[in-house]
């Protein structure tokens, strides 16, 4: 009896044991991974993409695809989604996944590439009828492969349509060469909407008990401008640093000028008060920030934070001034002389009694 007993305590401790190592590997992943999608449902997409992925997951059939956007809005993950619907169990053994780390050369065209379309699909026969007749081929960041390699994928796509297919993921679709992309169904997906970001990030601050306020998560959603990922990179890491997500604990972290001084700054502007808004302009270049970072930030706060200061035609008027500044900034000319010359052109009252007196008569 007193065997037994000991025997039994020690499998409690073994299972105490495992459960608290499993707690504290989920402690150490990061949340982008940790809140990875995993299904198509879990995607932050447009109604119509969304629907055009659940009738690929009803039919078990994926055509070709081309995914194309800006960095952090689920283009990698919207192909991992779709070969976990379609192949189930057997993801794995049927999924060959090629990142922007991995050698996309010819070489590797031959080596991996094709030997992997020449692959039998790895499913037992009993299942056949319940998953995907195909095999996935995963290209991330494809615009960044050479036009060589391109072209072997191209006959490969031919070779092997009716037992793999092949989905890409580019920034920019006109890098991959037509006689691919007439092949493909192309996805081109847009920045995130303010209101996906707000809510995925506000469901993670719950899921991991993050005391935070309004003004926080609505200085992460315009540090991330759509992107998810670094929306929610920045959610963990305020957490980690300070324990408590405000606006002024973001850009801390993020070391971007504070929306509420360029506001400001707006503000003297559009009074017509060039010295004032120049005080505040030298603060921040005294602060340590480049040209690049100030234009970006004006750019921005007028288009997330201005509504209620500034009227849209004044509004589309300074994002011209500032976008024609953030050009020339852009080609190496970062001098406080250009930022100067944004600001006045901003204080100019001229332009601004023709907009009004247009839009009141």
């Amino acid at each position: 009896k007193n065997k037994n007993k000991n025997k039994n305590k020690n499998k409690n401790k073994n299972k105490n044991k495992n459960k608290n190592k499993n707690k504290n590997k989920n402690n150490y992943i990061p949340w982008v991974e940790k809140y990875r999608p995993k299904n198509i449902n879990d995607l932050e997409l447009n109604i119509s993409t969304l629907n055009k992925l659940r009738k690929m997951s009803i039919e078990k059939d994926m055509p070709n695809l081309i995914i194309t956007g800006m960095p952090g809005i689920g283009k990698t993950t919207t192909i991992q989604c779709i070969s976990r619907e379609l192949l189930g169990p057997y993801t794995k053994d049927n999924v060959l996944e090629l990142n922007a780390s991995d050698d996309r050369g010819i070489k590797a065209v031959h080596e991996n590439i094709i030997h992997f379309c020449r692959k039998k699909i790895n499913i037992p026969e009993k299942e056949k009828s319940k998953y995907a007749k195909h095999k996935i081929i995963l290209l991330d960041e494809a615009d960044n492969m050479t036009k060589k390699a391109q072209q072997l994928i191209n006959n490969l796509i031919e070779k092997y349509r009716h037992t793999t297919r092949f989905g890409f993921t580019c920034n920019n679709s006109s890098d991959i060469i037509e006689s691919i992309q007439s092949r493909c169904i192309i996805f081109r997906y847009k920045r995130l909407n303010k209101e996906h970001v707000k809510n995925k990030i506000i469901k993670i601050a719950k899921k991991e008990d993050v005391p935070y306020d309004d003004g926080g998560i609505n200085s992460i959603i315009i540090n991330s401008q759509g992107d998810m990922r670094q929306a929610i990179n920045c959610l963990q890491l305020t957490f980690d640093g300070y324990k408590f997500i405000n606006s002024d604990n973001v850009f801390k972290l993020c070391d971007k000028p504070h929306p509420i001084v360029i506001i400001n700054i707006f503000k003297h502007c559009y009074n017509n008060s060039p010295k004032e808004a120049l005080i505040k302009l030298k603060s921040l270049w005294d602060d340590g920030f480049s040209g690049s970072d100030l234009v970006l930030s004006m750019i921005n706060t007028i288009k997330l934070m201005c509504d209620d200061i500034i009227p849209i035609e004044i509004k589309i008027r300074y994002l011209e001034i500032i976008t024609k500044t953030c050009m020339i900034i852009s080609k190496g000319i970062d001098t406080r002389l250009q930022l100067t010359g944004c600001i006045l052109h901003l204080c100019n009252p001229s332009y601004k009694q023709e907009i009004l007196s247009d839009h009141y008569i």
